[in-house]
């Protein structure tokens, strides 16, 4: 390995750009049974990678938008007016994090696929967007290893 390949191996390492991480959600069956399905693709690149954990992190979370059409008073009272800025408040309302596989090797030049499936809990809404309110799931899946995890991004997806 000369040095321009170690060079390439350690920006790796700590961009996490040695794979590529993508999702496939079926939400089909998310009305009639709570489950969602779903498959994890998986490319990497030059170099192999050891991997401690393959992970999944699914997040709901509303959001609302309100207008604040009052300040505080020197005195400490709210005193009315008229105008205000808007503001928003965000509040989680289910957060967890699956472990699909442990402790494997990905091999340079792999593409590996993994199928999953979870269950949204029933007392967690499910999305909705409003005028002033959304309530919105996503997913994210990665890989835990040493230096800097590759991930997929957060992907939306109704429920």
């Amino acid at each position: 390995m000369g040095f321009f390949d170690k060079l390439k191996k350690f920006k790796d390492y700590i961009t996490g750009t040695g794979a590529e991480l993508h999702l496939a959600i079926d939400n089909s069956a998310v009305h009639t049974e709570g489950l969602v399905r779903l498959k994890i693709l998986c490319q990497i690149k030059e170099h192999g990678i050891l991997v401690d954990k393959l992970y999944v992190k699914l997040h709901a979370e509303e959001m609302v938008r309100y207008r604040d059409r009052s300040h505080v008073h020197g005195s400490g009272h709210r005193v009315g007016k008229s105008g205000g800025s808007t503001k928003t408040a965000y509040a989680t309302s289910y957060k967890e994090e699956l472990v699909i596989d442990q402790n494997f090797r990905l091999e340079a030049h792999g593409e590996y696929e993994w199928d999953a499936e979870f269950l949204i809990p029933p007392n967690v809404p499910g999305t909705y967007r409003g005028i002033n309110a959304n309530h919105e799931w996503k997913i994210l899946a990665g890989l835990s290893k040493k230096g800097n995890d590759p991930d997929s991004g957060w992907v939306i997806f109704d429920v």
